[in-house]
């Protein structure tokens, strides 16, 4: 490809590896899923999981998108590890 045209320049999809494939597991399977339907009935324990995970991948995000040194990022996938591996 050109690389005058390519808009991704040497951008590769790698970061965390298999740790982003765990994440994609995690939003797709079936524990995501019934903590959604508990938190719509009102289930706390569900709605305080939900504002956990919101927490991590806010915390994630902003170091993506603030070109954190790979040892943060690393640090944050792991800690949203260790939440979805208690409900494995």
């Amino acid at each position: 490809m050109n690389e005058e045209h390519n808009l991704f320049g040497d951008w590769k999809d790698n970061v965390g590896g298999d740790e982003i494939k765990v994440l994609d597991e995690w939003f797709q399977g079936d524990v995501w899923k019934n903590v959604v339907v508990w938190a719509e009935r009102g289930d706390r324990d569900s709605l305080e999981l939900m504002e956990s995970v919101n927490i991590l991948l806010g915390s994630l995000v902003f170091h993506l998108q603030n070109d954190s040194p790979q040892s943060r990022i690393d640090y944050e996938i792991n800690q949203f590890r260790q939440l979805i591996d208690t409900y494995k």
